[in-house]
């Protein structure tokens, strides 16, 4: 009988197999086809928010925990009426979901900042009279069903605008990929983590820390969409630099786009037309009107802005 050959490895095979892992990697984390410039830079440091917010979620459900003193029928019940409670109030803003999906980046630091109320709520529980831990729970509840809904609108608006080559899907289907893979290794972080917080104090000192990391890398992935469309907000931008004779870039709208913001008066309104001219003379100082997706010039005023001022 003859003898097997035993063949090593060469360091060309070696290399090979190592290029396949690569590629496979490549083909479940990154979208094929055409993606904007921001996108990677968009996605460190929304994979840093998203271990931030697992980490402290992880601390937020053993504070709970040590409150559940109820019998189980009855924190069933609880659950799910805090959480129909919190569906209800979700629905309500769907008459904002317009809001929501174009001033994307106001839209995703508000729903991280209900999120970070929330857990802190639930951190908090363990501290306060035991007449407040179902109130304040029905609280925390409703604001995680309120960020869970504005981060669906705000994630579809950044999908599209991910996407360049019509791969949409595929660009979802990707950042799923990435949301697993970070939760994966948020399990093992999550283990760890738990272990080296021991004492009470520097299990608030840890979550303070994490919720400021948390409010800095979200900062930080937002500021880097370099977003096309024009928000109210970013049009009006436009149409300011315009009349300051600076070519308004899509660079250069998107750096002066403020997080907080306050409309000028009269904005968005409904009314007839004849209540609109009266109130734009005034209230507005300048030559033009911005109303949702619509620019209004007074009269006398330039009527015309060049053909490619945003590009």
């Amino acid at each position: 009988m003859k003898e097997a050959m035993n063949i090593p490895y060469t360091p060309t095979q070696t290399l090979n197999q190592s290029s396949t892992l690569r590629r496979k990697i490549h083909g479940y984390l990154v979208p094929t086809g055409a993606i904007s410039t921001d996108y990677f830079a968009f996605q460190v440091f929304d994979t840093l928010q998203g271990c931030s917010s697992y980490l402290r979620s992880i601390l937020a459900t053993s504070s709970v925990l040590q409150v559940s003193t109820e019998p189980s029928t009855v924190v069933a019940y609880r659950w799910a009426f805090n959480h129909g409670v919190g569906m209800l109030v979700s629905l309500f803003l769907n008459s904002h979901v317009e809001f929501f999906s174009k001033d994307i980046r106001q839209s995703r630091v508000l729903a991280d900042v209900l999120n970070d109320a929330a857990l802190s709520v639930e951190m908090a529980l363990p501290y306060v009279p035991v007449a407040w831990v179902a109130p304040l729970m029905l609280v925390a509840t409703t604001m995680k069903c309120m960020c869970g809904f504005i981060s669906g609108a705000t994630r579809a608006a950044i999908t599209a605008h991910f996407a360049r080559d019509g791969n949409e899907a595929d660009v979802a289907v990707k950042e799923g990929n990435q949301e697993n893979l970070v939760t994966a290794a948020g399990l093992v972080m999550g283990g760890l983590f738990v272990r080296s917080v021991g004492s009470e104090r520097s299990v608030i000192g840890a979550f303070a820390v994490l919720t400021y990391l948390h409010v800095v890398w979200n900062l930080a992935a937002v500021r880097q969409l370099r977003l096309r469309t024009l928000s109210f907000q970013r049009y009006h931008i436009a149409v300011a630099l315009y009349f300051n004779n600076i070519r308004p870039t899509r660079s250069l709208v998107n750096k002066c786009e403020m997080f907080f913001y306050r409309r000028p008066k009269g904005a968005g309104g409904n009314g007839k037309v004849e209540d609109f001219w009266e109130g734009m003379e005034k209230n507005s100082d300048s030559d033009y009107y911005v109303s949702r997706d619509r620019l209004f010039f007074k009269r006398g005023a330039r009527s015309a802005m060049a053909g490619d001022a945003v590009d």
